[in-house]
This record gives C-alpha cells, structure tokens and sequence, in this order.
C-alpha cells in the first residue's frame, strides 16, 4: 500500500507539474506576441494581422535599398461596395503618420465637389449690354476657351445685333484676388502645372508656342501663339541648327507678359510646342475677347476696363459649362491643378459666399472630412490640388475618404469612373500596361520631388475590392523607381489578396 501511495503522490506531482509547464508557455507565447506587437508599432513595421504571407511579401518589397532615406506609409483593407471600414487592415505601416499628397488630394476635392455642389453643377459665365459697353462676368470656369468666346461674340451677334461697343469690362469679383495658393513653389520657366487662379479664366490661364526651324540653318525658329493675341509678347532668340537646345521663359516685364525663346531647334524637327502660364488672367481673357469681338467684326472703340457690373444690369447671355462631374472626369484623369483649384474657390463661394478663395474653399473641405469622421489630427488642407507643400494626410485618412466615395451611392459612379485605370487612360495609361493587372486598379497618383503617392481601389484575382494608399515622402531615388516599387506593391494585392 505504501508503495501504490507513493507512486500515486508521484504521479500528482508530475502532472502538477505538467499543467505548471503549460501554463508557463502560454504566458511566454502571450508575453512573446504583446513584444512583437510593440514592438511593430514602435519601429513603424506591419501589424500583425493573420496573412503574414503577404505581409512578408510586401516587406520584402519594401527592403528596397532606394527607400532607406524614404518616409514610407500604407493601409491596405478589404471592404465591399458599401465602403464599410473592416476591424483590422491587411497591411498598415505608418498608416497614421501625416504625409505630403501631392496630386492625391485630388480624391477629396473630387468628392467634396460632388458632394456639396452635386455632380450636374454647370459653372457660368455671363454677358451684359447697358445699350453702349459690353460686360462680362467670370463664375470661376475652369474650362472656358478660346472657341467658347467665339461662341458667346456669335450669340450676342445673333441673338441682340451688336454691331458696335464702347468699353469692354470685365468683372473677376466671384473670386478674391489672390491667384497663387500657400506652399506653392515657384520656377522661372512657369511651367502650365500652377496656373494662376481667377474667377474670369482662359485656356487654363495658359498660352502655348509653338517653335519650329527655319528653312535655312542659322535662322531664327518660326513660332506661332495659341491663342493668336496682343496680350503676351515674343522675344525670339532662338536659332535652326544640328541640334535641339530649347528653352521657353514666361517673364513679366513692366506689367506685360513675355515669352522669351532661348536655344536651337534642328533644321530636322518637326517642331516642339511650350505651355506656360501668364500672370494677370482676367486682363487676358477679356483682352482675348476683344480680339475675338474684333475677328467677328464687332467694332471697339474704347478700352478694357475691370470693374463691377452694376446690379441694374441683366445678363444677355449665360455660357454653361459642361457638368462638373465632366470636369472632375478630366481633372483627376489628367491630373490637372489648374481645375482643382478653380472648383475649390467655386465651394468656397457657392457653400460659404462670394468671393471664392482658398481659405474658404479649405474649410469646406475640412468641414466635409470631419462629416465623414477623419479627426483634425489626420489632415491639414490649403489648396484643392496638392500643390503646396503645407498640405498633409495619412494614408488611413485617405482610406477613409476612398471608402466615403463608395458608400454615398449618389456620386459613386462619377467618381469611380474619374480615376485613371491601371494600363488604360489618365496617369497610369503606361503604369500596369500589358499584364493581368490592366483594367484592375483604378487609383490616383501624386507626384513632386521627393513626393510619390498612389492611393485607390483594386480588384484582385480573387475578386475581392480592396482599398489602399501607398505615400513615399522624403526619397531621393528617381521617381521611376519609386513608381516601380508601388505598382509590385499593386501587383502582390491583386495576385495575393
């Protein structure tokens, strides 16, 4: 009996022991797991999720040597076309982190646009006659040409029988004076990507030039302006010869607009054509005008003059541009600051009051981003483009404002349809061509130095929707590697998720 009683108390004891052990290693495994977690977060690594695959993967990506100096930071869900926000993302490294958007703040102007003005918002432009001068109006058209004040000189011709003016006056005063917003950076050549902004607007506030060479070698280079006018001035010290050397300045020089052609052309070119914007836009979109009235053979006798139009005075005639969502179309394929800008000044004074400005227009947006629960401290907002360096979002807060354009059924498909497609149109025409990941993204890019961005919406292979935002701030690689690095981030969501 002694003998049973000790090997039954030795039997107790070792599976004390035993559950002791146990117990011992699930402590060791939670105390393991709550490390890695905090470790995760404290060096900006993945959250643990359970596909640690494909979180393995990506990291593998993001080892890339180019990125060493890089700021990088991603959140990458599953959602469905409700745009419901999951409790836990596939991938998110830094994902609160603010970056700098560029172009990528794109997306939320475009859904603040139709949210607040409505997708079949038409922007105005309007004429009035007092019986001696001919006014005109800006409403802050971003689209408004050349062949559209041909238009409004034929209308006015037709329609009323003007046949001669006194005084042209044009009235800018939807919007406020300032034309360049916070953080913008400045260049010499004035390129057309920072148009100036401006209630009355042309051609994107943008005047081209057109240079080819000279018959003979040694000649001045022939050039041609579009449009054809007296308000920008040439000075042409170019010349033909073996080689292309071309440079275009846009300069103001005693209040006027210059374009300076500088370099060679080669007597073999077929000819190269400049964009760059000019300063002072509602001067030249009623001197434009003028020039127009004048073609069509409606005499000017007197002056161009700003001024406001009386409240006595009726509109003759009212030109619409096409519906905003039109223009947002064109806006986010094409990534064009200029429409951005002039959309945003638009919300500020449609929402708030005349005039627009950029101030205005911002808080609007602010207002729109708190509505869709992003908290202040995941954005900050001074322009509609991302052109100034001062704005700033983490890329969960461009998740959330991704998942808003699915959820609100009304301006879903417009915005949708918006975005460039992967290998199709837009900015990523020549990104993800010629592979099964074409026709697969739809996203919008961001682009300046040391900025690169690619934030949108993905269908993968198994047919999962999955929303992302990729923000690289801080590299000094060229951006082709960086734009690299992201479409293999694309390609392992669509393969992978």
């Amino acid at each position: 009996m002694r003998y049973i009683y000790v090997t039954a108390q030795s039997a107790l004891d070792k599976n004390s022991s035993m559950q002791n052990l146990n117990k011992m290693k699930k402590f060791l495994i939670l105390i393991t797991l709550l490390f890695l977690s905090h470790s995760s977060q404290l060096f900006g690594a993945t959250t643990l999720t359970t596909n640690t695959i494909f979180q393995e993967k990506l990291n593998q990506i993001l080892r890339d040597p180019v990125l060493n100096p890089a700021t990088v930071g991603i959140e990458i869900i599953e959602t469905n076309e409700e745009g419901k926000l999951p409790t836990h993302p596939y991938y998110s490294r830094n994902s609160e982190k603010l970056f700098v958007p560029a172009s990528s703040a794109k997306i939320i102007i475009s859904l603040t646009a139709l949210s607040l003005l409505k997708p079949e918002y038409r922007f105005k432009t309007e004429v009035f006659w007092d019986s001696k001068n001919l006014y005109i109006k800006g409403y802050g058209d971003p689209s408004l040409s050349t062949q559209d004040l041909e238009l409004i000189a034929d209308k006015i011709i037709t329609q009323r029988g003007i046949k001669s003016i006194d005084n042209l006056i044009y009235d800018d005063s939807y919007f406020d004076s300032q034309e360049v917003g916070s953080g913008w950076i400045e260049e010499p050549e004035a390129f057309g990507f920072n148009a100036r902004i401006s209630a009355l607007s042309l051609n994107n506030n943008c005047i081209r030039v057109f240079i080819k060479p000279a018959k003979k070698q040694g000649k001045e280079a022939k050039f041609m302006l579009y449009p054809e006018t007296d308000f920008v001035r040439v000075i042409n010290n170019t010349s033909t010869e073996d080689k292309d050397s071309l440079c275009v300045e846009r300069k103001l020089l005693s209040e006027k607009n210059y374009l300076v052609l500088k370099g060679k052309i080669s007597k073999d070119s077929f000819g190269k054509t400049f964009v760059r914007h000019i300063e002072n836009p509602s001067f030249y979109t009623a001197t434009v005008f003028k020039e127009t009235l004048k073609d069509m053979r409606i005499k000017v006798k007197g002056k161009i003059i700003k001024e406001k139009i009386p409240d006595s005075l009726k509109p003759i005639y009212t030109h619409h541009s096409k519906p905003l969502v039109y223009l947002i179309y064109q806006m986010n394929k094409g990534s064009v600051n200029f429409y951005a800008e002039q959309i945003l000044k638009a919300i500020g004074a449609e929402i708030s009051e005349p005039p627009g400005s950029f101030k205005k227009g911002s808080l609007e947006i602010q207002e729109f981003l708190k509505s869709i629960n992003l908290s202040e401290n995941e954005f900050r907002i001074y322009d509609g483009s991302g052109l100034s360096r001062y704005d700033l979002i983490s890329p969960h807060g461009i998740v959330k404002v991704l998942l808003s354009g699915l959820s609100d059924p009304e301006i879903r498909p417009e915005f949708l349809s918006s975005l460039p497609t992967s290998g199709i149109d837009g900015t990523l025409k020549r990104r993800l061509r010629g592979s099964s990941s074409a026709r697969k993204v739809r996203a919008k890019t961001g682009t300046m130095l040391g900025v690169s961005s690619l934030s949108g919406y993905v269908q993968t292979e198994k047919g999962n929707l999955i929303v992302f935002s990729i923000m690289m701030n801080n590299y000094t690689a060229s951006a082709s590697l960086i734009r690299k690095i992201q479409d293999n981030i694309v390609k392992l969501i669509i393969a992978e998720l």
